[in-house]
C-alpha cells in the first residue's frame, strides 16, 4: 500500500501537538524525501525556518518501516533544533510515541523494540524514558516550561519538578546521542 509521506508526516505532528502542544510554527515543513544514510533524520534550518524529514533510501516500498521513521521524527519537528546529538529524554519520547502510535500493531511493536535492544542510541533512551511514566499532560507541561520550548534545552532539575522521579533518572535523560546512528527500523 503506497502512501502519502507528506500527509503522514502532518498527521502525526498533529497527533503529537494534541497531546504534547503545539509545534514552533515559525518552521514550515519542505517535501519529506529519502537520503543514502541508514536513520531517518529532521534537517533543521534555523536560518530559514525550514524543516525537511529524511527517510532511509532502504526503507522505500516497507510501508511500515517508513511510517515508523515518520511517526518518530514527526516528534523532533515539534521544537527543532540543528543537532544530531539529541537529548535522550527528546528520542526516548519519540521512540516510545511511535511505538505507540495509531497505526501500530502489537506485533510489529514487539518486533520493532526486538530490532532497537542491539542498537542503544535508540534503545536506551527509551528504555530510561519509560521509567518515567509520563502522561501526555506532564510532557506537556515540560515542553511548555522548557526553555525556548524546546526539549532539547531540559534540564535535570526541570524533569524532577514535572515528573517527581529522582534526579538520577533525571540526569540520564539529560544524556545526549552521538552524531552517528546505526539503526535501521
Amino acid at each position: 500500500m503506497a502512501f502519502d509521506l507528506d500527509y503522514e508526516l502532518q498527521t502525526a505532528v498533529k497527533l503529537y501537538e494534541s497531546r504534547y502542544g503545539a509545534r514552533d510554527t515559525r518552521f514550515s515543513f519542505q517535501p519529506v524525501s529519502f537520503h543514502s544514510l541508514p536513520y531517518a533524520q529532521t534537517l533543521v534550518d534555523d536560518t530559514s525556518f525550514t524543516l525537511q524529514v529524511k527517510l532511509d533510501e532502504a526503507a522505500r516500498g516497507d510501508d511500515y518501516r517508513l511510517k515508523y521513521q515518520i511517526w518518530h521524527e514527526a516528534v523532533h519537528c515539534l521544537a527543532p533544533v540543528r543537532s544530531m546529538k539529541t537529548l535522550w529524554f527528546e528520542e526516548g519520547l519519540a521512540v516510545l510515541s511511535t511505538l505507540y502510535a495509531p497505526h501500530m500493531t502489537r506485533d510489529y511493536r514487539r518486533r520493532c523494540i526486538d530490532q532497537l535492544k542491539p542498537f542503544p542510541a535508540w534503545y536506551d533512551p527509551y528504555s530510561a524514558f519509560k521509567n518515567l511514566k509520563a502522561t501526555d499532560e506532564q510532557i506537556a507541561a515540560i515542553h511548555e516550561r522548557a526553555p525556548e520550548r524546546k526539549f532539547d534545552r531540559l534540564m535535570p532539575d526541570l524533569i524532577v519538578d514535572v515528573f517527581g522521579v529522582e534526579p538520577a533518572l533525571a540526569s540520564v535523560l539529560c544524556n545526549r546521542l552521538g552524531t552517528t546512528r546505526e539503526a535501521k527500523v
